[in-house]
């Protein structure tokens, strides 16, 4: 009796085991479904990095929060908002003082649901006017937000806050990232990146014509 409550124990024990390991190899399957749908979705990121990779130099800055294609495609120094790649913003977190240290010649966020803005309809990417910035964050749930111990939702709040104090010294351009303009980017008008051929490049990542493969990119010399 004893040695069949013992088999019977091994058996369920192996069956447990085969199950573990079955979610795990369908759960990572999907992951990697999931990364490589990003990979080729056709997404404006995909592409933007190749084409502005010519108007980028080793001492660009640029503050981000969207710490993936860009930052990995692109030459300079690049510091991580949400704090994921940076040691000051990961202890301390997002903050006005940390970017007005770094200075950075180009912002990059994700309002992560923090204020509505939009382009005109059918059109994928738009200069955004200062004052529509500070109107979005004005009619935005900002104080619940700025309650949030979420680094997600603290950097884009730092970020607005940073610029409606610099408005003179940046050019703001906003696109559409699937299906919404969560996408905001911030020029700096006398840093290393020029405001209009930045226009032109992020207009033209949305372009058929600038679809890149993976190996296109690295033969084109983008640093890896």
């Amino acid at each position: 009796m004893g040695s069949r409550v013992g088999a019977a124990g091994r058996l369920s024990a192996v069956g447990i085991v085969l199950l573990c390991v079955a979610l795990l190899t369908f759960d990572n399957v999907k992951r990697v479904k999931k990364e490589m749908g990003v990979l080729i979705d056709g997404a404006y990121i995909n592409f933007l990095p190749l084409l502005l990779k010519s108007k980028v130099t080793n001492d660009t800055i640029i503050a981000l929060t969207e710490a993936g294609r860009l930052a990995y495609w692109l030459p300079g120094k690049k510091y991580d908002l949400i704090g994921l790649n940076t040691p000051e913003t990961a202890v301390h977190g997002p903050s006005v003082s940390f970017l007005r240290k770094t200075n950075p010649d180009l912002i990059f966020i994700h309002t992560a649901k923090t204020v509505r803005l939009s382009c005109q309809i059918g059109i994928d990417v738009c200069l955004l006017e200062m004052a529509d910035l500070e109107k979005a964050v004005l009619y935005s749930d900002i104080e619940k937000y700025a309650k949030s111990d979420n680094r997600v939702k603290q950097a884009p709040l730092a970020t607005f806050e940073f610029l409606l104090n610099s408005r003179n010294s940046y050019d703001l351009v906003l696109a559409r990232y699937r299906s919404k303009f969560n996408h905001l980017y911030a020029v700096k008008k006398q840093g290393i990146i020029n405001s209009g051929e930045f226009v032109r490049a992020i207009e033209s990542s949305f372009s058929d014509s600038s679809r890149r493969s993976y190996l296109d990119a690295l033969q084109s010399g983008i640093p890896r």
